[in-house]
């Protein structure tokens, strides 16, 4: 039986779900803000929803399912005059039946609107047809912003201008750049790609309407994979004080409509005439750079950078003795004062504003990891530190992701080379191999061929933990991690740990966490979205 998720306005909610209950359809609803935790735990087969204000606000609920192996067919839809609408086509070219199902629902929904006080005139589908037109645009817009940032004449610029029929005011004009994107989301964006360009379709208008207002219009926007330039008008007022107070309206609205939580905003200082978009350009992705220090800042100007802001120079001294105590950091040592190293590093850096620093540090503290892990025999998996310092981590979340990395790492060095007893290697073999399984004591012993009571007083006495304890110990931290993919109800981590009594499970899990499984995944989604 088929599973639809629907996330609208109220009265829509109402009578869709009573149109497919009475087909035995199990349906769940939801408001915008709560659609990735119900999905999470609903698994829809089938996720419709209405476009929500502003449309960037959508894009990352969608990501975030992708990511946890989610994928619904989707049906978003727009209402209004012109009813309009996109679903996801991969699923469908692989399955009729999808497309069959996927009819009906459309059917039901365009009849079902109407009757909940939302007429319209004639509906229109955004097909590959619409996103091939527009993707041409695009490119030839790309192609003129990309001449004009390499630097082209202002002869050029304006014979551009004139081929794109677009409004060119004489007193000037600023570049702001958007930077941004997960690469995961053009991962789904191939599944959905009729889904996210009606979404982007609108958040463009948005813009446009938000432009319209402040400044007369744009004069070309355009995006790649990872960066939106959008080069507009100067404001037309008088007085400095009035036009700061647009430029600041401006940009809050502008904010509002292109917020989709990881996107960077970056103002280019005035740009008096065309030659001067190339080192605009230059200067935004720059200050990119700096978003490490200003994350909660919503938008970073390089006009208030230059003038008003002056770093000083990190300590070579204390970076240079912190990092030669990380370099020579072995099992011998504290894991406690590794961190404190860290963190001292990291509020140097954050209290400096040391851009060249803070990459040198960054850069030595990745080859010691690896060193680290070399020389503890540690699998390649561990060596790459699986995160970027780009302009969506800050300072803070980049020390809390080191400090992290480290302490995982000297566990499982402590765990594989403090001992190297072949007995205690291959006892901890076996039982990582079998911990899901019901592993007793007489499986183990009989594993490595000795007496259960002589490996039990063996292992205790090498590594201070008690075989049941270990046990249990990677059965919960394995627990955490399947609650962390999103993917498994308590029941079926239980199962997949080893426990037959979910309840039990939970009893466990709540003396070796201090929180109750559902707990632990509403802490660990908050933490995630607050990411």
């Amino acid at each position: 039986m088929k599973r639809v998720l629907i996330s609208a306005e109220l009265p829509i909610q109402k009578k869709f779900t009573e149109l497919l209950q009475s087909k035995k359809w199990i349906t769940e609803t939801c408001r915008m803000p709560g659609l990735e935790e119900t999905a999470s735990v609903f698994k829809p087969d089938f996720l419709i929803i209405q476009l929500p204000h502003p449309a960037c606000s959508l894009r990352i609920p969608l990501l975030r399912l992708y990511k946890k192996d989610l994928h619904p067919y989707i049906i978003l839809f727009e209402t209004g005059r012109i009813l309009s609408y996109a679903t996801s086509d991969i699923f469908a070219e692989k399955s009729p039946c999808i497309k069959n199902e996927t009819g009906f629902l459309l059917n039901s929904l365009l009849g079902a609107l109407p009757a909940c006080g939302y007429p319209y005139e004639k509906t229109e589908e955004y097909t590959n047809d619409h996103r091939i037109y527009y993707m041409g645009q695009k490119i030839a817009r790309a192609e003129f912003l990309r001449d004009a940032i390499n630097g082209i004449s202002a002869s050029v610029f304006r014979e551009n201008i004139k081929r794109f029929q677009v409004d060119l005011r004489p007193k000037g004009h600023y570049l702001l750049v958007l930077k941004g994107m997960d690469p995961d989301f053009f991962n789904d964006y191939h599944n959905n790609h009729c889904v996210y360009y009606l979404l982007e379709n609108r958040q463009r208008q948005q813009v446009y309407d938000v432009l319209n207002k402040y400044s007369g219009g744009e004069i070309v926007y355009t995006s790649s994979k990872h960066t939106e330039c959008l080069l507009f008008n100067d404001f037309p007022q008088r007085s400095i004080l009035e036009k700061q107070k647009k430029m600041d309206a401006f940009l809050d609205e502008l904010y509002e409509v292109t917020n989709d939580g990881q996107t960077a905003h970056f103002l280019s200082s005035y740009i008096a005439s065309p030659d001067q978009i190339n080192s605009a350009y230059a200067d935004c992705m720059i200050l990119r750079q700096y978003k490490l220090f200003f994350q909660h800042d919503k938008y970073l100007r390089t006009s208030d950078f230059k003038n008003h802001f002056h770093t000083k120079q990190a300590s070579p001294s204390l970076l240079s003795s912190a990092l030669k105590m990380i370099q020579g950091f072995d099992l011998s040592g504290a894991i406690d004062d590794l961190s404190s190293q860290l963190t001292k590093i990291f509020l140097e850096l954050k209290e400096s504003i040391d851009l060249n620093a803070f990459h040198y540090c960054c850069s030595f503290l990745d080859v010691y990891y690896e060193n680290f892990c070399r020389r503890y025999g540690l699998d390649y998996d561990w060596f790459r530190i699986p995160f970027t310092t780009n302009w969506a981590l800050s300072v803070d979340d980049i020390r809390d992701a080191y400090i992290m990395k480290f302490q995982e790492a000297y566990q499982e060095a402590l765990t594989q080379n403090q001992y190297k007893d072949p007995t205690i290697a291959r006892i901890i073999s076996y039982v990582k191999t079998h911990y899901n399984q019901h592993v007793s004591l007489n499986d183990i012993a009989e594993s490595v061929g000795m007496n259960p009571s002589y490996i039990s007083r063996k292992f205790s006495q090498c590594t201070g933990i008690t075989l049941t304890g270990y046990i249990k110990r990677l059965r919960m931290e394995n627990a955490k991690e399947l609650f962390a993919s999103g993917k498994f109800t308590v029941k079926e981590a239980a199962a997949e740990i080893g426990y037959a009594d979910a309840h039990l499970f939970s009893k466990e899990f709540k003396k070796y966490t201090g929180m109750t499984p559902t707990q632990y995944m509403v802490h660990f989604l908050h933490r995630y979205c607050s990411q």
